[in-house]
């Protein structure tokens, strides 16, 4: 026959060498995701001010307990006490007036009393309590985003949210030149976003046909006719569009504010994709100032 366990006499028992207080598992496993790490150590001070006569009178005040836990912030040791009356661990049984320097007292819920036995209204207030944390957490979640799908269109297309492909169109209206050169009629018309009523007249600048190399490079504009270009964009966009247009350009905010701001420098690649992505989002009749 097997031998019957003595529940009495554990192996694993606590040494407890006098007094020790006992913490139902269901009550540390519900508060220590709720609770935060000073409310739990005011409860502790609690239990330790409980002699088993007293739950009811449990005296406590915020300097009691900033002098338990080493700690004199006053204020985040009442909204730990506050805490735990939210969260349904402990009652407020008695308050004093200032003038008779008399602590608070307090009930654990969880335990009995000599007026009444164990009420456990943590249990509510801790469901209530996660029930409210999941929500925010849902509520803090970024919302997922969709991105725009760009397809080839004819010219004889309806207009639209469409583009064509830059490397397919040499100097026009996608290099964002189609305001300054001429531009054939069957040339693809782009406008990625909705026509505004706001017109924004952008003067005919000189563009150099060729770089000082010698090689064609017609479809980029200078440094500074850049910068006007996509300050003028900017100001016929509106409010935002310039933190947009970096994004959208691939280019950090702060290069381009430099850029535009300070006179800087840009390279190459920011110049050719920041020149490519204002001449897809501005449309023609915006720039040149004709009647939508």
């Amino acid at each position: 026959m097997s031998r019957k366990r003595d529940s009495g006499s554990a192996p694993c028992r606590v040494d407890h060498n006098g007094r020790y207080k006992q913490i139902p598992d269901d009550i540390v496993d519900a508060i220590l995701p709720i609770v935060s790490s000073r409310a739990i150590c005011a409860l502790l001070v609690l239990l330790r001010r409980m002699n088993g006569f007293n739950n009811g009178k449990v005296a406590l005040s915020s300097r009691d307990l900033g002098a338990a836990l080493g700690n004199q912030n006053y204020a985040a040791n009442s909204a730990a006490l506050r805490e735990l009356q939210q969260a349904g661990l402990i009652e407020l049984k008695a308050t004093y007036p200032k003038g008779k320097r008399m602590a608070r007292e307090y009930r654990l819920t969880f335990a009995h009393s000599i007026e009444q036995p164990a009420t456990h209204e943590w249990k509510e207030a801790i469901a209530h309590l996660a029930a409210c944390k999941m929500e925010t957490r849902k509520q803090k979640r970024p919302p997922e985003t969709s991105t725009e799908t760009w397809k080839p269109v004819e010219a004889s297309a309806a207009r639209g949210k469409r583009s064509v492909e830059a490397i397919t169109t040499d100097g026009t209206e996608t290099s964002g030149l189609a305001g300054f050169l001429p531009v054939e009629d069957s040339s693809a018309h782009i406008s990625n976003h909705t026509q505004s009523a706001k017109v924004v007249r952008f003067p005919n600048l000189e563009i150099p046909r060729k770089t000082p190399a010698g090689q064609n490079d017609s479809a980029w504009m200078s440094l500074d006719d850049l910068r006007a270009f996509a300050s003028g964009y900017i100001l016929w966009r509106g409010t935002g569009s310039q933190s947009s247009l970096a994004k959208r350009s691939g280019i950090p905010g702060g290069t381009l504010s430099k850029f535009l701001n300070s006179g800087r420098g840009l390279p190459d690649a920011h110049r050719r994709s920041l020149q490519t992505t204002i001449g897809a989002l501005w449309p023609l009749k915006a720039r040149t100032g004709e009647q939508q």
